[in-house]
């Protein structure tokens, strides 16, 4: 059951009336349908994972930097953690067996 998570952090914000809330991690989204939900009222999710997407198209068009293909490359995720804990959560949830996930080193 995923309210008893949601009340542990979300519940200071239903009682401070918000809004807007801002989805500042990457998987958030995923979980923005559930939110409706559970904030039972209008409120307005800004997700920083597509902001951030559009600012990065945004600046990559300026400096020349963008690519006019639409073919897709393969699907690589980084991660911080051991790749091998995520290999099959990732598959699962991006329908694709060929997903690769590598250790990124932030050292």
């Amino acid at each position: 059951m995923i309210v008893p998570v949601f009340d542990h952090y979300l519940k200071g914000f239903i009682c401070e009336d918000i809004d807007t809330l801002i989805l500042a991690c990457t998987h958030y989204p995923l979980l923005k349908s559930k939110m409706k939900v559970y904030f039972n009222r209008p409120i307005h999710f800004v997700d920083s994972a597509l902001e951030t997407a559009r600012l990065v198209f945004s600046v990559l068009g300026a400096m020349n930097l963008s690519s006019e293909t639409t073919a897709a490359g393969p699907d690589q995720i980084y991660f911080t953690d051991c790749p091998e804990r995520v290999q099959g959560i990732a598959s699962n949830i991006l329908q694709d067996q060929n997903t690769k996930i590598i250790k990124a080193d932030v050292n």
